[in-house]
């Protein structure tokens, strides 16, 4: 009876033996769920106060700290307007059209001022006949206008003419042109209506080769420097008397290198 006695007090040794490192185990577990949610807890108070460094709360609003960058609050700076012509060519302002194949110039045949005239290359001399001004339309466009006639640059209505003429404004895309800038200055005028460029015919430099246009191929015969004239010539559209170079104004003479007109 004795020894039954004894099991019986060794048994409940036994399971508080068995007991201790599961509740060891089970206090480890509680400990580091404990401690990772205070690390977790801190982190984000941590992160918090950076965020309230950051931004401070004026009437309920969130608003940048003191000393950071202020809202611009003035009216933008209006955008110029954009420009059909190259920096430093003044609408209105008296040029010659100068051709960068050959140096010729832009010049009405026989210095007529009539509609339809034709326009081809000659020897500058800067009269009335060779001296040209643009005139803005919109922000791409522009008419070139012969200042001895007061009528436009313009292509031909004749399909089988592709010659430039002298034509009185109507407003229509024919007279109207885009100036391309090249890179070395020079320009190529491109018809609004064609999308063609001026150009010598055929490339040719020579005195009266005719002016027409043609497929816009960036060629130098369809280039052409704008050259400001530093003043008007005295003789102006529709003067009369002798002009100093032995004609008697009616676009001829021969003296100073102009051109006669054509005889038939």
């Amino acid at each position: 009876m004795s020894s039954s006695r004894s099991r019986a007090r060794d048994e409940p040794e036994e399971r508080r033996a068995l007991r201790w490192p599961m509740m060891a185990g089970a206090l480890a577990l509680l400990l580091g769920v404990t401690v990772g949610g205070y690390t977790a807890g801190a982190a984000v108070k941590e992160l918090e106060a950076v965020e309230e460094e950051d931004l401070e709360v004026s009437s309920g609003l969130l608003a940048d700290p003191p000393g950071g960058p202020e809202e611009d609050t003035g009216e933008a700076e209006p955008e110029p307007d954009p420009d059909p012509l190259p920096e430093g060519v003044e609408p209105g302002a008296t040029h010659v059209l100068q051709n960068v194949h050959g140096d010729r110039v832009m010049d009405v045949d026989g210095g007529s001022t009539d509609g339809g005239a034709p326009i081809n290359l000659w020897d500058r001399h800067d009269e009335g006949n060779q001296q040209w001004r643009f005139h803005v339309v919109d922000d791409t466009h522009v008419e070139i206008e012969g200042v001895q006639s007061g009528k436009l640059v313009a292509i031909a209505e004749d399909p089988d003419d592709p010659g430039a003429v002298l034509q009185e404004r109507d407003g229509g895309p024919a007279q109207h042109w885009i100036v391309v800038e090249m890179q070395d200055g020079s320009v190529r005028l491109v018809n609004r209506e064609t999308r063609n460029a001026l150009g010598a015919r055929d490339g040719d430099p020579e005195n009266s080769s005719r002016v027409v246009e043609a497929a816009d191929a960036g060629q130098p015969h369809q280039q052409w420097r704008l050259l400001p004239l530093d003043r008007p010539p005295e003789q102006g559209p529709g003067g009369d008397g002798d002009d100093g170079g032995g004609n008697d104004g009616n676009g001829g003479g021969s003296e100073d290198g102009r051109r006669l007109p054509q005889q038939d």
